[in-house]
This record gives C-alpha cells, sequence and structure tokens, in this order.
C-alpha cells in the first residue's frame, strides 16, 4: 500500500500487508510481490484501516486568532487518486467520499465502457513506460506518481487533453478513420451540410423516389449506407421509423446479393390524418356529420408497404 502527498509528492505511507487469508497464488505479474517479500511481514488490514482513516479524514485546526482553545473546525476532506480504485478499496474495504480515478478521466481508444491501462496512459500521454519489469510486476510508488503526473498535466492542458472524440465524432467519421469504410447518406433536403457532412459520398433528394434510386446507386460501392423514406414514414404514422428503415434494409441485402431490387407497385391508401390533405385543398376539411354543402377536395394518398395498410 503506497500513499503519496499530490503537492509535494512526499510519500506519505509505504508498507507491505500481509492478507489475513492464506496466500494461493502471490500474482507476482500484477502485484509485484514475492513470497520471500512477505516474510517476516506483520502488518494486517485492520492496521492499515485504521492509519488510513487517519491520513484520508479531515484533521481539526485551531484558530489561532481565537483566545479558546479547542477545535473549532476541520480541514477540507482529502480527495483520493488512483487508478481503478475500486479494486484498491475493496480489498481494503473502505470507502471514501472524494476520488479521481484516472481510469474513468481518460478514455481506452475503443471508448466506454472499457477502461484504459495505466501503463497505456503513461506511455499515450506523458511519453514514458513504467510497469516493465515484466513478470517482476507492478510497482506501487511508480503507479502512483503516474496518476498524480496524468492528472497535473490535465489540469494545466485542459479539460480535451488526454481524450478521444469517440463520445462526440459523427459515426461516419469514426468508420472511415478506423478502418477506411465507405459510407453514404441518400436523404431528403441536403444531408452534406447536417448528419452526412463525414460521409463518404452524400446525395440530396426530394421525395421517396429519388431515395429509392440514390440507394440503388451507392450500395454497390459502399459499406455503410443511410437513407430514410420519410412520406413513407410520414402516412405509416407511429411505425414509421421501423418500416422506412425496414425498406432500406431490404434494398440493401438485395442489392448485396448482386441482385437489383423491384419492388411491386405501391397500393394507394388514403390518410387517416385529417390534417393532413390535399396540396391543393386550403382549408381544412368538413366533418363527416356536417351538413355544410361545400365539397372539400379528396384527401391525398401516399403510398404503402405491400399487403399492409
Amino acid at each position: 500500500m503506497c500513499v503519496i502527498d499530490f503537492e509535494s509528492g512526499v510519500v506519505v505511507y509505504d508498507e507491505l500487508v500481509k492478507p489475513d487469508e492464506p496466500i494461493v497464488d502471490y500474482l507476482t505479474r500484477w502485484s509485484g510481490i514475492r513470497e520471500e517479500d512477505l516474510r517476516g511481514v506483520t502488518r494486517r488490514r485492520k492496521e492499515v484501516q485504521e492509519r488510513l482513516t487517519k491520513i484520508f479524514n479531515p484533521q481539526p485546526i485551531d484558530n489561532p486568532f481565537s483566545s479558546k482553545k479547542g477545535v473549532v473546525g476541520r480541514e477540507p476532506t482529502p480527495i483520493l487518486l488512483g487508478h481503478s480504485l475500486e479494486s484498491d478499496l475493496n480489498a481494503l474495504r473502505m470507502r471514501h467520499p472524494l476520488v479521481i480515478d484516472t481510469a474513468l478521466l481518460f478514455h481506452h481508444p475503443r471508448g466506454r465502457p472499457l477502461k484504459p491501462g495505466l501503463a497505456w496512459l503513461t506511455k499515450k500521454w506523458l511519453g514514458r513506460e513504467i510497469q516493465t519489469r515484466g513478470e517482476g510486476g507492478h510497482d506501487a510508488q511508480e503507479d502512483a506518481f503516474a496518476c498524480v503526473e496524468l492528472v497535473k498535466r490535465k489540469m494545466k492542458e485542459g479539460d480535451g487533453w488526454g481524450t478521444f472524440k469517440m463520445d462526440w465524432e459523427s459515426i461516419f467519421e469514426r468508420m472511415g478513420r478506423g478502418g477506411g469504410v465507405r459510407s453514404a447518406v441518400v436523404d431528403l433536403g441536403n444531408p452534406g451540410v447536417m448528419h452526412g457532412s463525414r460521409a463518404t459520398s452524400c446525395i440530396g433528394c426530394k421525395s421517396d423516389e429519388e431515395v429509392y434510386e440514390g440507394l440503388v446507386d451507392v450500395i454497390p460501392s459502399h459499406r455503410f449506407v443511410f437513407g430514410r423514406f420519410m412520406a413513407l414514414a410520414n402516412a405509416l404514422g407511429c411505425m414509421s421509423l421501423f418500416f422506412s428503415f425496414l425498406c432500406v434494409l431490404i434494398i440493401f441485402k438485395g442489392l448485396r446479393r448482386k441482385r437489383r431490387v423491384t419492388l411491386p407497385p405501391l397500393p394507394q391508401i388514403p390518410l387517416q390524418n385529417p390534417l393532413l390533405t390535399h396540396p391543393n385543398q386550403t382549408h381544412p376539411p368538413s366533418h363527416p356529420s356536417s351538413n355544410s354543402s361545400t365539397t372539400t377536395s379528396p384527401r391525398s394518398t401516399l403510398p404503402c408497404l405491400p399487403g399492409r395498410r
């Protein structure tokens, strides 16, 4: 167990602890402890808990300007800094309210929930190597100083230092960066200035028919394609997203099997939403029970999936 002061780097506590249970495997490769290291060690976990409790708890302070003697306050609660602290605290059977964990503060290159190793973080962001003793295992002081250096550097450089763009970069950018995957976006409007700005190819469309033709053109030459049939989605209401993307999936699978997809003529169904009316209609349709003699324009029709209304 090793504890160092964040500001001064002074080693506050550094002791070997003999487990209460019989040792089956010293796990030297990770712990750095060998059988001969614990010979003669009598310090147990309870003693370490008592010592660390005094270190981690805020200490009482006196008011030097008061004539009354006694405790008038306490120092701020120390912040516990380490790497994968849950493992250390579980082994010690202790808790602490304020912690900074470098395994969470820094990102794994493949994103969460994976956690980066301390040796990798030190090599990547500090440009030096630790834990190089191979089967000799880790050195507790070396690991502690690495954690302190990582956090101090992040405080100096800013919150963005030592992080990857995994959490906010576009999926198209990530695919292109990771494996050179060609991607395409086929959508209404101008997707090139919105969600498709990082895709390899972007095709703006004005109708579902143009989206379909665009998908047929780009799927054979791209590994990942995004497209939506928004008119169909609007007609299907609450199931819009599912069926819109299902049509794209059907097209994608058909073209990947080297055969062109031919969709049968889609039946026309009237819209059930009275607010969606024919473009030429300039006023809401009359209620069915209305006796008004005014004739409204027929409600518009949109295509639906074959066999589904």
